[in-house]
């Protein structure tokens, strides 16, 4: 398991800046990430790259830079090296080595001075130190012939600075960020001489993270990292918030400051597993072959402990996709549907090897959600789609008609308090609107799918429906017979209405839930364009419905022309639909079954959408439609 980390790592490591380096780049965020890496500036540092280059940080540069990287932890305290430098000070270690291989050296009267700016001539001798050049080797004397030399080799691509000029921190890692690919006093690619793999001029850093790389962990929604990281990879893409949530996979290096995070998940009903039930290595999920990285994600998976062919799972994915972890049960069964909003793809690797392909989902609890999805599929904007997601602790989870068959604000109440009869009847009304709206996206979807679990599930949905439709008006009815304050008294008759509206656009779902049966029964299809035209017109339903419920519920009239122009545009959309439909027919374009199926779902969301309007109205007093204030 341990190897096979390691090479996706390195895998990964492809495409990031700061692990592979183009020669001669001198890019100042790979310079500086690899200097990061190598250990020789801190996290903080990185973020304070103006900051002047002193003769301690030099030191830890070109110890960083080195073969002797790995030796500075093991220098130890052995008394004072400088009588300005005791063997506490933090970059004693460095000096040590620096010194002792003859990079720097210190001054007559016996000091360091580690606190001292470093001109660019200074830095670069040191630089041609550490590649094997000494004075006898080069032409002319201080600081000329280090500064051409250092020039012929690359060494001061993409730095600024002049003779005499101190350098900052960014301009001490792009100088040894050059170094790794210019060629030392042997003739050789200087980081060939550390063990780096060099090829075609391009250099591979990942060994250096691939030793010390901790993982895979699944975060807890809680989970800290042991380190503020100075690289994140967030699925394999540069990032810079390194916040875990719930249910991410993350690996790290800690000598490396760097972490690699993975939110992608599959989820489905498990179709096959390989090469045994009892001993999985591989499981197929949705049509897509995973393999299972860790033991305790195969133990899941075994038929021993009751898993398999069947099983309703979330894999939580880390690198190349394999299945770190396995959820079940309730944290894998919750299902959303909604309208694609935007679908995009990328690339995920500077080669093009692999597409992530991104859709942000409208779903009907009202979150707006983003998803990564297969990128062999096509998800154009305006389709309705079905989506398993991963139920993150303290995020709103959808209504259900598991919640069936009661009323959750209003209760069995034999005695009404008036002061907020009114109040419980709406937050009522607002879960019912809730639920219709929710079965109708899920009836059109199984429209689409011909999903019988969808189906069946509209049918249960709308029995609730009913019961809340009967429960809600038999309590306005009790409450009507009370005394109420006048205000409410002048809203009772809307609330009558609206119940019955979204008792209405119920039903619609419920027509919508017949027409995906008859297809299923008949084999009727549906064109790819019809689908489309169908989900573009569902868009504009869902947005009114949206619209109209948050107006109610709070009794706000701000999107009131919003819904009108809606309105207006559903009524102009259903137009056009139906003779694009007649249009089709003509042609032959489409079976009359299917035709039929179209035109009664068209006119259904436009009854539906005049419904969702009415609701809107029904804030409204006789005053404001007399006064023209609303324009409709």
């Amino acid at each position: 398991m341990k190897k096979r980390i390691l090479s996706l790592l390195l895998a990964v490591s492809i495409a990031c800046s700061m692990l592979v380096v183009p020669a001669n780049a001198a890019a100042s965020n790979a310079a500086v990430q690899t200097a990061v890496t190598l250990g020789g500036l801190t996290s903080e540092q990185a973020s304070a790259l103006s900051t002047a280059l002193t003769r301690g940080q030099l030191a830890k540069l070109l110890v960083a830079f080195s073969v002797y990287r790995e030796s500075a932890a093991t220098q130890g305290n052995t008394g004072t090296l400088f009588t300005d430098v005791d063997s506490g000070n933090e970059y004693a270690p460095y000096l040590r080595i620096a010194v002792q291989q003859g990079w720097l050296s210190g001054y007559t009267d016996g000091s360091f001075r580690p606190d001292n700016g470093v001109t660019l001539e200074e830095a670069c001798t040191a630089a041609l130190k550490l590649l094997g050049y000494d004075v006898t080797t080069l032409s002319g004397s201080f600081p000329a012939a280090q500064l051409n030399k250092a020039s012929a080799l690359g060494l001061r691509a993409g730095l600024s600075a002049v003779q005499g000029q101190g350098l900052t921190l960014e301009d001490a890692a792009v100088l040894f960020y050059n170094a790794l690919t210019a060629s030392t006093a042997e003739n050789q690619t200087y980081a060939a001489t550390l063990g780096f793999t060099v090829t075609d001029g391009r250099i591979d850093l990942s060994s250096v993270l691939l030793s010390s790389v901790e993982g895979p962990f699944v975060a807890d929604g809680t989970t800290q990292l042991p380190f503020a990281p100075a690289a994140v990879y967030r699925n394999d893409t540069v990032a810079t918030d390194a916040a875990l949530n719930a249910y991410d996979v993350y690996y790290y290096s800690a000598s490396a400051r760097t972490v690699w995070i993975y939110s992608r998940k599959a989820a489905g009903r498990i179709t096959a597993v390989s090469p045994s039930a009892s001993a999985p290595t591989s499981v197929t999920v949705a049509g897509i072959s995973y393999t299972l990285a860790s033991s305790a994600a195969a133990s899941v998976l075994s038929s021993l402990n009751g898993g398999g062919v069947g099983q309703v799972v979330t894999l939580l994915l880390g690198m190349n996709n394999e299945a770190v972890a396995v959820l079940t049960g309730e944290e894998a069964d919750s299902v959303f549907y909604g309208v694609v909003q935007t679908s995009s793809r990328s690339l995920t690797e500077e080669n093009g090897a692999d597409v992530l392909q991104s859709v942000q989902v409208a779903c009907t609890d009202g979150v707006t959600r983003t998803v990564n999805v297969d990128k062999s599929l096509n998800f154009p904007t305006g389709w309705l789609v079905k989506m398993t997601y991963l139920i993150v602790p303290g995020e709103d989870q959808k209504v259900g008609y598991r919640e069936s068959y009661q009323l959750k604000y209003i209760g069995d109440k034999v005695v009404f308090n008036p002061a907020t009869a009114v109040v419980e009847v709406i937050k009522e009304l607002e879960r019912m609107a809730s639920l219709a709206e929710e079965n109708l996206n899920r009836a059109m979807n199984a429209l689409i799918t011909l999903d019988e679990e969808d189906i069946e599930e509209v049918y249960e949905v709308e029995k609730n429906i009913n019961f809340l439709n009967h429960a809600i008006t038999d309590y306005l009815v009790k409450i009507n017979q009370t005394t109420l304050p006048i205000e409410d008294l002048n809203s009772l008759g809307a609330l009558f209405h609206v119940v019955n509206d979204i008792e209405r656009i119920g039903d619609h779902a419920e027509n919508v839930a017949d027409a995906a049966r008859q297809r299923k029964e008949e084999g009727v299809s549906i064109s790819k364009e019809a689908q489309k035209e169908l989900g573009d017109m569902l868009e504009m339903v869902n947005k009114i419905i949206r619209y109209a419920v948050e107006m109610f519920a709070k009794s706000d009239e701000s999107h009131m022309q919003e819904i009108v122009t809606l309105e207006d545009q559903v009524d102009e959309k259903e137009r056009e639909l139906q003779k694009k439909h007649v249009e089709r027919l003509t042609k032959g374009e489409c079976s009359p079954e299917a035709g039929m199926i179209f035109s009664d779902i068209v006119s259904g969301l436009e009854r539906v959408a005049d419904h969702a309007t009415n609701i809107a109205f029904a804030i409204t007093t006789e005053e404001d439609a007399e006064d023209g204030d609303i324009k409709r």
